[in-house]
């Protein structure tokens, strides 16, 4: 499977179970669990589709972590933010933004280490 492929169905998968944390994480958000769900299956979807591509010709291991990490970081960090002023709750820092960066960085290994690397075209 080619990495970009590779990395959006890894995003979704991951995401999804990223975003069902949070239903052991945080009780008191029991019922908004579907939309994390939701929003964390669109961040994995989106961070993998960014790596894959970041990482088609290569094959850096390095630059699969490094990119998936940032990528990640980059999209959790401001929910992180507005959730945490909204509840009025510093831990959910660290409930959203590590294992958002954890699902970017295992994305990122599984992407370069999985998949294909892009084929050269013609001949």
């Amino acid at each position: 499977m080619n990495r970009p492929l590779l990395g959006v169905l890894l995003g979704l998968v991951l995401g999804a179970l990223d975003g069902s944390t949070a239903w052991f994480t945080a009780p008191e958000l029991r019922p908004e669990v579907l939309g994390i769900v939701f929003g964390s299956c669109t961040k994995g979807l989106l961070v993998g589709l960014v790596t894959g591509f970041a990482v088609r010709k290569t094959g850096s291991l390095l630059r699969g972590l490094v990119v998936g990490t940032i990528v990640a970081l980059a999209f959790t960090i401001p929910i992180a933010i507005m959730n945490a002023n909204y509840y009025d709750n510093a831990t959910y820092y660290w409930k959203i933004i590590l294992p958002g960066a954890i699902t970017g960085m295992l994305v990122g290994y599984a992407t370069v280490r999985y998949g294909r690397r892009a084929q050269p075209r013609g001949a």
